[in-house]
C-alpha cells in the first residue's frame, strides 16, 4: 500500500476508536514516511488521544522546525501546552497563530 492508502487505514482506525491498533500503525508509518507532514501530524494526534503528550509534542516540535507557520500544528502545540499546564508555552503558540491569522477564533 502507498502512503495515502495507509493514511486512510489509520484514519479509519482513529474514527473507530481502535487507538491501540492506530498507534501501532502510526508508529510504523512514521518510520516509513519520516518526511510526510500528514503521517507525522496524524501519528502525533493518536499519541495525544492516548495522553502520550511528551512524545506527541516531540513530533510536533520537529514538524514545526520544517513548517513554522502551520496554524493547525501551532494549535496542536498550544493544546498540548495547556494539557501539560504550561500556560506560557500555550500563550506563545496562540500569539504566533494570531500574528499569522488575526481572526483565528480558536486562538482568541
Amino acid at each position: 500500500m502507498n502512503e495515502r492508502e495507509q493514511l486512510r487505514e489509520l484514519d479509519a482506525l482513529i474514527r473507530d476508536n481502535q487507538l491501540d491498533r492506530a498507534v501501532e500503525l502510526g508508529k510504523e508509518l512514521s518510520g516509513a514516511f519520516p518526511d510526510s507532514f500528514q503521517v507525522q501530524f496524524t501519528y502525533a494526534g493518536v499519541l495525544r488521544r492516548l495522553d502520550e503528550l511528551d512524545r506527541a509534542r516531540e513530533i510536533l516540535l520537529e514538524l514545526q522546525r520544517r513548517y513554522p507557520e502551520n496554524i493547525n500544528l501551532l494549535l496542536s502545540l498550544a493544546e498540548i501546552a495547556r494539557s501539560r499546564r504550561d500556560p506560557q508555552a500555550a500563550r506563545e503558540h496562540y500569539h504566533k497563530i494570531l500574528f499569522l491569522d488575526p481572526f483565528n477564533q480558536a486562538a482568541k
